[in-house]
């Protein structure tokens, strides 16, 4: 068994609005036991902490930093069709 910690900063806007989950995740670890014809237990189960943890942080994109994409790219557009209409 691990731990998990997901962080997501589920807002739009220029400010931060982050969430935070924390949880386990049980893997198969791959061992089991045995027994014996003669024992009095049919099975033994084994359950350990893992030493990993897992750290997960994701974000959308904002608002802001789109606009300014748009914006460089249509100056971008509009350098290339000036030079595409002076050559032509």
């Amino acid at each position: 068994m691990s731990r998990y910690k997901i962080q997501t900063d589920e807002s739009i806007m220029p400010y931060s609005e982050t969430k935070t989950r924390n949880g386990g995740i049980v893997g198969f670890v791959g061992q089991y036991s045995a027994t014996n014809i003669f024992q009095n237990s049919y099975a033994s189960i084994y359950i350990r902490k893992s030493h990993l943890s897992y750290e997960i942080s994701r974000q959308y994109t904002k608002m802001d930093s789109t606009l300014s994409y748009i914006g460089g790219l249509f100056g971008f557009i509009m350098i290339a069709f000036f030079i595409m209409t002076v050559y032509t």
